[in-house]
């Protein structure tokens, strides 16, 4: 992936990212998080798994599901985001 594609597709994901922290902020918690999953799903296809973006977007993601008391969901959406972090450290 070219540097200009990848710069696209991180500046694409963080915008639905704050237009998703919208959404809830308004109350549009179903719009949010199915923004969060799919913005999610799409940088994990495009930039891979282990990428830094999706690790940003999982921790967004839980900072939402925290707000609405998932704390279940919230802890493995954070183990995930440990997870990629760790391996781009060791990388």
């Amino acid at each position: 992936m070219t540097v200009i594609a990848r710069s696209t597709v991180v500046a694409d994901a963080a915008g639905h990212v704050s237009l998703a922290r919208d959404l809830h902020r308004y109350g549009r918690h179903k719009a949010a998080e199915a923004l969060f999953q799919q913005t999610a799903a799409h940088v994990e296809k495009t930039l891979g798994s282990h990428d830094p973006m999706l690790a940003n977007i999982l921790d967004a993601y839980t900072d939402f599901l925290v707000s609405l008391h998932r704390e279940a969901e919230a802890a493995s959406t954070r183990e995930r985001s440990n997870q990629i972090r760790g391996q781009a450290r060791s990388a």
